[in-house]
């Protein structure tokens, strides 16, 4: 059984409540929005796609195994990120807004060891370049086109440790994404 997957840092409380701030803004600003449900604000690392067992075991071993190589070398309070900015960009059915993230070094440093362990297990390389964000939400219809340019702010936020890495699992449901972690990395 094929499962849909994706490797993702999860954020602070503070960070979550100020995200959920922004999300009634947005909801306010606008006529319709489809706002990411607050258990799904994450920070993507790496995106799978469809897997099946074996791939999701293989997955899980490179996880493993970089936990204990970055536990050794990197402290966890190395693995930091905070919002700085909010922006969007249009689609065909309205408009994703998403609040832009600075990240330390040593998440950089994680995402780009990801990639090459991904790699090594046969997944395609990816073809964008990594954008730190978390999306606030999608299909945005702004009641006021200029009011809505407002809402695209700096925030410029401290940076604060990451308390948790996941795999994830994401289905398609009736009430929308549910995610599912299938493999927890406790920082």
């Amino acid at each position: 059984m094929l499962q849909r997957l994706f490797i993702a840092a999860v954020l602070t409380n503070s960070q979550t409540n100020e995200l959920q701030k922004l999300q009634n803004d947005i909801k306010s600003l606008s006529t319709k929005a489809s706002l990411t449900r607050p258990e799904n604000l994450h920070l993507t690392l790496r995106f799978l796609g469809d897997c099946d067992e074996r791939q999701t075991e293989q997955i899980r071993e490179l996880l493993l195994d970089e936990k204990s190589r970055l536990i050794e070398t990197l402290p966890a309070e190395l693995l930091l990120a905070g919002i700085s900015a909010v922006g969007s960009f249009s689609g065909r059915d309205g408009e994703l807004v998403f609040a832009r993230l600075n990240v330390s070094r040593s998440i950089r440093q994680l995402v780009s060891v990801l990639e090459q362990g991904v790699q090594k297990l046969g997944f395609p390389a990816e073809r964008k370049k990594w954008f730190p964000h978390v999306t606030l939400a999608r299909r945005v219809v702004w009641k006021d086109r200029e009011e809505s340019a407002s809402f695209v702010i700096d925030k410029n936020q401290p940076l604060e440790p990451i308390p948790a890495l996941h795999l994830f699992r994401s289905e398609f449901t009736d009430r929308g994404m549910k995610y599912t972690s299938i493999f927890d990395w406790i920082l």
